[in-house]
C-alpha cells in the first residue's frame, strides 16, 4: 500500500496524469467548439434524422428573407417607384406620418432624388433629436423620444424613454409655449428656456415671426432642422418655416414623417440588390387592387396559381415547396394552406401573423423549395446539416468524455501538488514565495490568454477560409469546421497547460497555509492595524471620523449627484454599524447586570458580537466564570469548616458527657470539704459551659449547611415572650436588671418552628444577661404593624460597643473586646440565621451604648385557613402540652 502511494506521487505518475489532463482538455475543446459551431448553424444535437427545412434555424433564416421582401415591396408600393426617373417621381411625406402635419401637397412633397440626397442628413438629425433630453428644455418631452433615465423633482426614478413611448401622440405646436394632446387640451410647459442662436432668430424674423412667441421645444427643433434640411419641398418653403407659419402644425411630426419616408426609401435601396439575386425562397404576393409581386415567372397569374403549384409539389419526392399560403383581412392573417408542423413552420407562421409583407389586405404564398435549385445560404446550410448532422452524437460524447477526463486529471494534479514520493509533507518552492496578488494577476492574464487564443485562432481561420459559396460546398464546410475546431482545441489545451504551473503553485500555497500570510493586502492591513492599535481610544475615534468625513467630501465633490447617493449610502452603513455596536454594548450591560445580581452561571451570547464588544464580552464571561469558581471554592471551604466543627463537636461531646456525669456523681457524695466542693462546682460550671458551647457549634454548623428540619405551627408570640420572661426572671435579678415588658392584649400569631423561635428568644435574653450593664432596665415589647408582628428588645451595654452592628451577628464575635464574659460569640449569629430560616427578619441597632434587636414576622390571621406546610405540626400533643414539656426539659437541665 505504501509503495502504491509513493508511486502516485512520483515524477512519472505526475507526468502521465498531466498528459491525460491535456488530452481531455483537447478533446473537450476540439469537439465542443466544433459542436457549438454546428449548433450555431442550426445543426441540433441528437436530431440527425431531422431535415434541415424543419429546423428552427431554417425558420429564422426564412424570416430574415421575408424582412428583405417586406422592405423592398413596401418601398415599391408606398413610394410609387416605377420606371420613371427619380427626379420625376414625387412622394408626399404625410403618407408616412401621424398627427398634425398640415394639408398634403407641395408643402410636404419631395422627389425621390431629393430624398436620396437627404438620406444621411435626416438620419443623423433623427439620432440627434432622439437623444434630446426632456429635462434640458422642458418638463414635458412633447413627443420627443429620449433614451436616458432620470429622476423627477421628488427624487423618484422615472424611465423617460417609457414615458416618451406613452406620450407619442402629444403634439408640439409653434403657438406660444403650448403643448396640446390629441384631444386639443393644453398642457402647460414650465421647462428650462432654450436660447436659440442668432441665425435662428434672424430666420424667424425673415418670416415676420418673433422667436419669443415660440416654445423652447419648437425653437430647438427649428434650429436643428436648419442644418439638415438640405432639400426643400416642391413649394420651395422648408418644413420648419411651414410649421412656423402654421402654428397648428407639429414640426416634430413633420420631421418624424420625413424620417420615416427616407428610411423606407433607404430600406428599398438596400433590398433592391438582394432581391435581384435568385433564391430558394419563392413567393407570390397579390394586393387588393390585383397587383402581383413574385419571383417565380409561372406564378404571375397570382395567388391561386401559386397555391396550385404548392399543392402539386406535395406529390414529388425529390423536393417539395415547404411554406404557407394565407390571406389577410384588416391585417389579420388567415392561413389557407400550411406544410406539416415543424419548428420552421412555427417560426414562419408567428412572423407572418405579426407582420404585413406589403398591405393589410394582401394574399400571399411563401415557400422554401427543398430541391435546392439555387446555390444560396439555404442550400449551404442544408449541406452543412446533411454532412455533420450524423456526427453530433459522437461529438457530444467525446466532449463529455474530454470534460470528465480533464476534471479527473485536474483533481489528481491537485492531490499531487506539493508532495513527493519520499515524504508526503507539503513542500514549497522559491516560486511559491511570490505575493498572492501577483499570482492572481498571473492567473487573470493566463485566463485571458486561454479565452483569447481560441477566439484568435477562429478569427484567423475565417480569414484563411473566406465565406464564398463556390466549388464543393460540402468539402469546404467540412474542412473549415475541422481546421477551426482543431486550432481552437490546440490553443485551449496549450493555454491550460501553460496555466498548470501557476495552478500547482496556488494549490501548494493553500496546502502550506501561506496564501493569506504571503499577501500584500494582509501586509498593508497588518501595518495599518498596528498603527491603529498603537493609538489611544480617542485618537482611534478621531481617525475613523476623519476618514468618514473625507470619504463624504470625495464622494460629493468628485461624483456630483451620484456622490450624494454614495454619501447617503455611507451614512446608512455607518448608522447600521453604530446600531450594531450599541446593541452589542446593551447585551454586555445586561450580562453585567445578571452577573451582578448573583447569576454567576449566566453567559453573554457571543454569536452577534464583533470587535471590541466581542473582547469585552469574553472578558465579562471569564470574570463571571472566575467569580463562580471563587464562590464555589468558598462554599466548599465553608462546608469543610462546618463538617470539621460537627465532627470535632461530636468527638468532644462523648468525653464531655462522661465528665458531666462524674461531676454529678461527686456532687451526690455529699463532700463537706469546702475546698473540694468548690473545685467540684467549678468543674460543673465549666463542663456545662463547654456543653453549651458544643451545642452552639453543632447548631451553627447545621444552620450554615442547611441540615436542619423546621416544623412550622401557629404560635402566639405574646405567650412565648411571657414564658421567656419567667424563665429569665431570676437571672435578671442576679444581674440587677429591671425587665420592662410591654405587650398588648391582642394575640400576636406568627408561623414558626416553636423550638427554633424559643432558641432565638433565649439567645437574645442570654445576650442581655451577659452584656447588659447591671442596675439598668431592659425593654421588651411586641406590636403589630402593617400586617407584621414586630418584637424588640433593648438594653444598655456594660462595655463600649466599638463595632459595626452587622459584625455582631458573625460567628465568634463578642460584645466585650476583653472576652471576660462567659459568651461564645455564637448566640446572635444562631438567632439571626434561625430567624431568616423561619422567613423572618433580624435587625440590630446600635446607638452609643444602646443595644437593640428587632425581629419581624408576617402576622397570621386566625380567621383565615392556613395553607398546608411541607412539615406537619407535631401530632399527639397540643400547644399547651408542648410548652409544659419544654419547661420540664429546661428545669431538668
Amino acid at each position: 500500500m505504501e509503495e502504491k502511494k509513493r508511486a502516485f506521487y512520483s515524477v512519472p505518475a505526475k507526468t502521465v496524469i498531466l498528459c491525460l489532463c491535456a488530452l481531455g482538455i483537447f478533446l473537450a475543446g476540439f469537439c465542443g467548439i466544433l459542436l457549438l459551431d454546428l449548433a450555431s448553424r442550426g445543426v441540433p444535437i441528437g436530431r440527425a434524422k431531422t431535415p434541415y427545412e424543419s429546423t428552427e434555424s431554417c425558420g429564422v433564416l426564412m424570416t430574415g428573407q421575408l424582412e428583405e421582401i417586406q422592405d423592398f415591396y413596401e418601398g415599391l408600393h408606398k413610394l410609387h417607384i416605377s420606371d420613371a426617373p427619380a427626379s420625376e417621381t414625387t412622394v408626399d411625406i404625410t403618407e408616412f406620418g401621424e398627427g398634425v402635419l398640415g394639408e398634403a401637397g407641395e408643402n410636404t412633397s419631395y422627389t425621390l432624388e431629393q430624398l436620396d440626397q437627404m438620406t444621411d442628413g435626416i438620419l443623423s438629425m433623427f439620432n440627434d433629436y432622439m437623444m434630446y433630453s426632456a429635462q434640458e428644455y422642458a418638463t414635458n418631452d412633447a413627443g420627443v423620444e429620449v433614451y436616458e433615465d432620470t429622476y423627477d423633482e421628488n427624487g423618484e426614478y422615472v424611465d423617460v424613454y417609457q414615458k416618451a413611448r406613452e406620450d407619442q401622440k402629444t403634439y408640439l405646436n409653434a403657438d406660444y409655449n403650448i403643448i396640446v394632446d390629441p384631444d386639443g387640451n393644453e398642457i402647460d410647459c414650465n421647462g428650462s428656456h432654450f436660447t436659440p442662436s442668432q441665425q435662428t432668430i434672424s430666420s424667424l424674423e425673415a418670416q415676420e415671426c418673433d422667436y419669443k412667441d415660440y416654445s423652447s421645444q419648437f425653437l430647438y427643433l427649428y434650429e436643428l432642422g436648419g442644418d439638415y434640411e438640405t432639400e426643400l419641398p416642391q413649394s420651395g418653403v422648408s418644413l420648419r418655416d411651414y410649421a412656423a407659419k402654421n402654428r397648428q402644425v407639429s414640426l416634430y411630426d413633420l420631421y418624424q414623417a420625413l424620417y420615416n419616408t427616407v428610411r423606407t426609401l433607404q430600406n428599398y435601396r438596400n433590398a433592391d440588390g438582394d432581391m435581384r439575386e435568385e433564391s430558394n425562397v419563392q413567393y407570390c404576393i397579390e394586393l387588393e387592387d390585383g397587383t402581383v409581386y413574385t419571383n417565380v415567372d409561372s406564378w404571375s397569374g397570382g395567388y391561386d396559381t401559386a397555391v396550385s403549384a404548392m399543392s402539386a409539389s406535395e406529390e414529388h419526392t425529390d423536393g417539395q415547396l415547404v411554406g404557407v399560403a394565407y390571406s389577410r383581412e384588416l391585417g389579420r392573417a388567415e392561413f389557407k394552406k400550411k406544410s406539416p408542423s415543424s419548428d420552421m413552420m412555427q417560426v414562419l407562421t408567428s412572423w407572418i401573423s405579426a407582420n404585413n409583407l406589403v398591405t393589410e389586405g394582401e394574399k400571399a404564398v411563401v415557400v422554401l423549395n427543398t430541391s435546392w435549385p439555387v446555390e444560396d445560404e439555404f442550400s449551404q446550410a442544408a449541406s452543412v446539416f446533411s454532412v455533420w448532422g450524423s456526427w453530433t452524437p459522437l461529438l457530444a460524447g467525446l466532449t463529455a468524455a474530454g470534460i470528465v477526463l480533464g476534471l479527473v486529471g485536474l483533481v489528481l494534479v491537485t492531490l499531487q501538488a506539493g508532495r513527493n514520493c519520499y515524504n508526503r509533507e507539503i513542500r514549497l518552492y522559491s516560486f511559491d514565495g511570490i505575493p498572492t496578488e501577483v499570482y492572481l494577476i498571473l492567473i487573470f492574464l493566463t485566463g485571458a490568454l486561454i479565452i483569447c487564443l481560441p477566439v484568435l485562432v477562429i478569427g484567423v481561420s475565417f480569414d484563411q477560409y473566406p465565406t464564398v459559396y463556390t466549388g464543393n460546398s460540402q468539402s469546404y464546410f467540412r474542412d473549415m469546421q475541422a481546421y477551426r475546431s482543431l486550432f481552437a482545441g490546440l490553443s485551449l489545451s496549450g493555454g491550460i497547460m501553460l496555466m498548470m504551473p501557476i495552478y500547482s503553485s496556488l494549490i501548494r500555497r493553500i496546502k502550506g497555509k501561506n496564501l493569506w500570510s504571503r499577501s500584500l493586502v494582509r501586509s498593508i492591513f497588518q501595518m495599518c492595524r498596528e498603527v491603529y492599535d498603537a493609538r489611544k481610544m480617542t485618537q482611534k475615534i478621531l481617525m475613523v471620523f476623519a476618514i468618514f468625513a473625507l470619504l463624504q467630501i470625495i464622494f460629493i465633490g468628485v461624483f456630483g449627484g451620484f456622490g450624494i447617493f454614495l454619501a447617503v449610502l455611507l451614512d446608512i452603513i455607518a448608522a447600521l454599524y453604530l446600531v450594531r455596536e450599541a446593541a452589542g454594548r446593551q447585551t454586555i450591560q445586561q450580562g453585567l447586570r445578571r452577573i451582578g445580581s448573583g447569576d454567576l452561571e449566566y453567559k453573554i451570547d457571543l454569536t452577534t458580537l464583533r470587535g471590541d464588544n466581542l473582547e469585552m464580552a469574553e472578558t465579562v464571561n471569564s470574570v463571571g466564570k472566575g467569580l463562580q469558581a471563587a464562590i464555589q471554592e468558598q462554599m466548599k471551604s465553608e462546608r469543610l469548616k462546618a463538617d470539621l466543627i460537627t465532627n470535632v463537636s461530636h468527638d468532644i461531646k462523648t468525653p464531655l458527657t462522661s465528665i458531666i456525669n462524674y461531676v454529678d456523681l461527686l456532687k451526690r457524695e455529699g463532700i463537706q470539704d469546702p475546698k473540694i466542693k468548690g473545685y467540684i462546682d467549678i468543674l460543673d460550671a465549666k463542663s456545662q459551659r463547654l456543653k453549651q458551647l458544643t451545642e452552639d457549634l453543632v447548631e451553627a454548623s447545621k444552620i450554615s449547611s442547611g441540615n436542619i428540619k423546621l416544623e412550622f405551627m401557629n404560635l402566639n408570640l405574646n405567650e412565648l415572650i411571657q414564658q421567656v420572661n419567667g424563665e429569665f426572671d431570676e437571672r435578671f435579678k442576679e444581674r440587677n436588671l429591671s425587665l420592662i415588658c410591654v405587650l398588648g392584649n391582642e394575640p400576636l400569631v406568627i408561623r414558626a418552628d416553636s423550638r427554633r423561635i424559643w432558641r432565638v428568644l433565649e439567645n437574645l435574653y442570654v445576650n442581655v444577661v451577659k452584656y447588659a450593664m447591671p442596675g439598668t432596665r431592659v425593654y421588651v415589647d411586641a406590636v403589630k404593624r402593617n400586617d407584621k408582628v414586630v418584637f424588640s428588645i433593648k438594653n444598655i451595654s456594660e462595655n463600649p460597643l466599638n463595632i459595626d452592628a452587622d459584625e455582631l451577628t458573625e460567628r465568634f464575635i463578642r460584645g466585650d473586646v476583653s472576652r471576660s464574659t462567659e459568651g461564645s460569640g455564637l448566640g446572635l449569629s444562631i438567632a439571626k440565621n434561625l430567624t431568616n430560616l423561619q422567613h423572618g427578619t433580624f435587625r440590630i441597632y446600635l446607638d452609643g451604648d444602646l443595644f437593640k434587636v428587632t425581629i419581624t414576622f408576617d402576622e397570621v390571621k386566625e380567621q383565615k385557613k392556613q395553607p398546608k406546610e411541607p412539615a406537619p405540626e407535631p401530632s399527639g400533643q397540643s400547644e399547651e402540652d408542648f410548652w409544659e414539656k419544654l419547661q420540664k426539659e429546661r428545669k431538668s437541665q
